[in-house]
């Protein structure tokens, strides 16, 4: 009797086995021909407590022939197995991720995204056309103008509020446009009819950015909070009287960015952050200029200032990286927001706290040097203070596997402010020489350590160099006639030490086709230089082809001896220079005398070289074996 109760349990369990499957079968079926949004809800409905991993692995091969009883008594995820036995075009795993991409940028791509925000921009200028058009007519007194954009406000904040449920998109943008009308309406108030006095405007504006902030902070919209804190940014200028109060702007704008930055950090709104960003440093950069342009800076002014930059500096440089840190240990917890339609830009907006470290540092110092007016050495120092800030900080931080790249990004800011140390406290030679052994550095850093910023900053570095020795090279060479130059002077011997570093340097390029360009510049450099030393002197045309053959002579010798291919191409190259020369300008420009040497001798040498170039060539030849 308790035998043919088993039996029949189990034979109850075999029947939903089969029905599930069945069930199972038929959603594989139609996956691929309905929605999304409703594939994921039957999915929910139908088989709410498993993972959607389990439904999209195969079978085993060998669950077919497991008995029954076996099947029906196993784990909760064994009775999906008995679906190896469907066709295959059944087994196929449902496609997810490319609807989920889909499913992204379907507001873009929805009419409700477009149509509410042309709708409202519509709206708007209509509005703004029928007001001006009554005001025109002397229909409207400013106090009626007033109450109209308050009305327009607050009909538009209804709306958005009692659509919110079923019209997110739509509300958003009604929202937006309610918060607008109510920032225009007390511009309006006080600077085009001067009803209220500044204080009640000013108590206004600041209402209108916390009602921003709690609808964005209520419905989740960071374009509320975006709106509001541009439009908090933007009221001292909204209400500006003609008096200027920099320690109260400061502090205002100080409060601002505190709220800001809490909003930030908890939420992790990016644009809201960037949008805070902008604001505060043009607001300082103005006040900066005020100063900057004043004849009798007040010292108060100057100290506000500069510590409202200090805070921008803090707020827009350590945040972001505590956050950063904090995302990645803990990215559960301090993950950031989707951004919507433009999930495409995550990769660029998972970069603002490197962008941001880059940025402030220097704009906190250009601000600075706006404020006060120091001496080169004054700002030498203070540079160099940052550039150690921002080395033991990279310094800190290099351990951590998380915020390595952010290491990386603070020792090349620290390698910024150090080289514009170098350019306060140095000049001349011993600021080109500095740059210079910097660059020569830098590159044989990057190659014990792999690192590709540092590889960047040896070349920048040594661009900036190149650029600097073409003008030192140029300079004025008719200056020579005139007293001005002296030859193998100390700015002949500085230029020469750099070429000899960037020489050195070509040698631990990993790259080889870096290396021949570092190679052929040098080459075309000291060529250069040759022509500014000698050109000096009586006769300095004979004196540069003389050492130019010379030159010639001794890279095909050395090309040729240590089996250099690169060597002998420059040295063919430079034959070929040194022949243009006698052809073209010593031919004109010498005396007779100068020219039969000149062409005599270099024959002659030219000659005894082409006779031993094939003893020397199996030289080489033999060597390199």
């Amino acid at each position: 009797m308790d035998g043919r109760m088993d039996t029949q349990h189990g034979d109850t369990l075999q029947e939903r086995v089969e029905k599930l499957e069945l069930a199972v079968e038929e959603l594989r079926r139609t996956v691929h021909h309905i929605d999304h949004a409703l594939v994921e809800r039957s999915l929910e409905f139908t088989q709410p407590e498993q993972p959607q991993s389990a439904t999209v692995q195969p079978a085993p091969t060998d669950a077919s022939t497991q008995p029954a009883q076996e099947r029906s008594l196993g784990t909760p995820t064994e009775p999906l197995q008995p679906m190896a036995r469907t066709s295959p075009e059944t087994t196929k795993p449902p496609r997810t991720e490319a609807p989920a991409r889909r499913f992204r940028f379907d507001p873009l791509r929805s009419g409700e995204y477009w149509l509410n925000k042309i709708g409202i921009g519509l709206l708007l200028l209509g509005l703004i056309f029928l007001y001006k058009y009554s005001v025109d007519q002397g229909w409207l007194v400013p106090v009626v103008r007033v109450a109209f954009g308050l009305v327009l406000g607050t009909t538009l904040l209804t709306i958005g509020l009692r659509v919110y449920r079923g019209h997110r998109h739509f509300s958003s943008v009604v929202l937006g446009g309610s918060i607008a009308a109510y920032y225009t309406t007390g511009f309006a108030a006080f600077n085009l009819y001067s009803l209220v006095a500044y204080p009640v405007a000013f108590a206004f504006m600041v209402s209108v950015t916390v009602l921003a902030v709690l609808l964005a902070l209520r419905h989740d919209e960071v374009v509320l909070s975006v709106i509001g804190v541009a439009g908090a940014l933007a009221t001292p200028f909204l209400l500006y009287t003609g008096t200027e109060n920099v320690p109260a702007l400061v502090a205002y704008i100080c409060l601002v960015l505190t709220c800001t930055a809490a909003i930030y950090f908890y939420r992790g709104w990016r644009s809201l952050l960037l949008t805070a960003f902008a604001g505060v440093w043009i607001v300082f950069l103005f006040s900066a200029f005020g100063i900057s342009w004043a004849r009798e800076p007040v010292q108060s002014d100057q100290w506000a200032l500069q510590l409202g930059v200090v805070f921008g500096w803090l707020s827009f440089w350590a945040l972001p990286v505590f956050r950063e840190a904090l995302s990645a240990t803990n990215p559960d917890r301090w993950s950031w927001p989707s951004l919507g339609i433009f999930e495409g830009l995550r990769p660029l907006a998972s970069r603002h706290a490197h962008i941001l470290s880059v940025a402030t540092p220097l704009i906190a110092l250009g601000l600075s040097r706006l404020i006060w007016q120091l001496t080169d050495e004054s700002w030498g120092g203070i540079t160099l203070a940052l550039a150690a800030i921002c080395g033991i900080t990279a310094w800190v931080m290099r351990n951590r596997e998380a915020i390595r790249g952010l290491a990386r990004v603070h020792a090349l800011v620290a390698l910024l402010f150090l080289t514009l140390a170098f350019v306060e406290l140095l000049n001349g030679n011993a600021l080109f020489l500095t740059l210079a052994v910097e660059a020569a550095a830098l590159h044989l850093l990057s190659r014990r350590m792999s690192d590709r910023a540092l590889l960047v900053g040896g070349h920048l570095l040594f661009a900036l160099a190149g650029l600097w020795l073409v003008e030192r090279l140029t300079f004025n060479v008719d200056a020579g006639a005139r007293g001005v130059h002296t030859i193998f002077d100390t700015s002949a011997l500085t230029d020469l030490a750099v070429l000899s570093l960037a020489l050195g340097a070509s040698t631990v390029l990993r790259s080889r086709e870096a290396a021949f360009v570092y190679r052929i510049c040098v080459h075309a450099a000291f060529l250069g230089w040759l022509w500014r030393e000698l050109s000096v002197l009586p006769d300095g045309d004979a004196y540069i082809t003389i050492a130019w053959g010379l030159y010639t002579v001794a890279l095909l010798l050395a090309g040729l001896q240590l089996a250099r291919s690169q060597l002998v191409i420059a040295g063919m190259g430079t034959l070929l220079l040194v022949v243009g020369k006698l052809l073209l300008v010593d031919l004109i420009n010498l005396d007779a005398v100068w020219r039969i040497l000149l062409f005599l001798s270099f024959g002659g040498v030219f000659l005894v070289l082409s006779y031993y170039l094939q003893a020397l060539w199996r030289v080489s030849s033999s060597g390199s074996k």
